[in-house]
């Protein structure tokens, strides 16, 4: 049934399939402790959201399937991942990157993953217009979701500040010459740096906002000239112009994992995933042992009688095992710990 899903997804031939079925097995026998039906579920999420190739589903079902174990995105995750690198023209190639970015970002953050994703999701709609990575976008969504902001009120402050922004820069306004004389560069060397670097000018525009606000002086005039005036806009921007230090943070921890994965090998997300591998394998392998250990303890004289009762026990151990295999990493760190004590 799995495989028909996937089949009928990702619209692949007859060989096609005979490819992803050896693929498949390939990833199971690499996370033998990730069950075969959800890399399949992962490959017709692959298939939805456009995959047709191989060694793209492929990919994608591996990546997705580290995120869910180490990062813990959730059911919808890997869709809202799909769409968020669709939408900005990045392609479901470029997933093992994105993921690298978004463990760091993960790691170093207050907030869930979900709250990051749902952050990042509404924020690219909002900010389709500007040439905005999937790096940049994440970066930005991490540090507004660490602020605790509503993901729809916070997309669409940031969203019209930046096509506010934008148009002033491409016909000139009185706002835009205060803005560029703040920080020192004209015009046309701003809107240079809003096409190439969006993010950058945004930030440049917050901390021209968090330098009004350190000399006591209100915000609001300047933000008038941009039409963003609103409650809405004052206090989304006002929020994040005083925690500008923690959205440069963000941004520049994605920029040095987006660095670090161009140049090849593994990422700090690999790394943790191979770890969490073991400690489970670990952790199944101590429970057989001390099974074994325990049959051997009883000794052949109670044979007759103990055989039926280990044997029903034994069927009981595998379920737990298997349980346990199935549980998010986190829990399974909490598990084996319970196990050992």
């Amino acid at each position: 049934e799995e495989l028909r899903k996937v089949a009928q997804t990702t619209k692949l031939s007859e060989g096609g399939m005979a490819d992803y079925r050896t693929a498949l097995a390939g990833l199971s026998q690499e996370m033998q402790n990730i069950p075969t039906e959800k890399l399949t579920h992962f490959s017709e999420v692959a298939g939805l959201l456009g995959g047709r190739s191989v060694s793209e589903i492929t990919k994608f079902t591996e990546t997705m399937a580290k995120l869910d174990r180490i990062d813990d995105i959730g059911a919808e995750g890997p869709t809202q991942i799909g769409r968020l690198l669709t939408n900005l023209h990045e392609g479901l190639d470029t997933v093992p990157k994105f993921a690298a970015v978004f463990h760091t970002l993960k790691t170093d953050t207050k907030a869930s993953a979900q709250e990051i994703l749902n952050m990042a999701s509404v924020l690219t709609q909002a900010t389709s217009r500007m040439n905005m990575t999937s790096t940049a976008v994440t970066a930005m969504a991490a540090g507004l979701a660490q602020m605790d902001m509503d993901p729809g009120l916070a997309a669409s402050a940031m969203g019209k500040a930046f096509s506010q922004i934008y148009d002033a820069a491409l016909q000139g306004s009185q706002g835009m010459d205060e803005l560029t004389r703040s920080l020192g560069m004209n015009r046309m060397e701003f809107l240079k740096l809003l096409e190439e670097h969006p993010e950058q000018a945004m930030y440049n525009f917050l901390n021209v906002i968090r330098q009004l606000q350190k000399e006591g002086k209100s915000p609001t005039p300047l933000l008038t000239l941009f039409n963003l005036q609103d409650l809405e806009a004052q206090r989304v921007l006002g929020i994040a112009s005083k925690n500008l230090p923690k959205l440069l943070q963000k941004d520049r921890l994605g920029q040095e994992a987006k660095s670090k994965a161009d140049k090849g090998g593994k990422s700090d997300l690999d790394v943790e995933f191979e770890k969490a591998q073991k400690q489970v394998n670990d952790s199944s392998a101590a429970i057989s042992n001390a099974f074994n250990q325990l049959k051997q303890s009883v000794g052949a004289g109670l044979a007759p009688i103990v055989v039926p009762v280990m044997q029903a026990v034994s069927g009981a151990v595998n379920l737990v095992t298997n349980a346990f295999q199935a549980l998010p990493h986190s829990l399974q760190v909490v598990a084996s710990t319970s196990l050992v004590l």
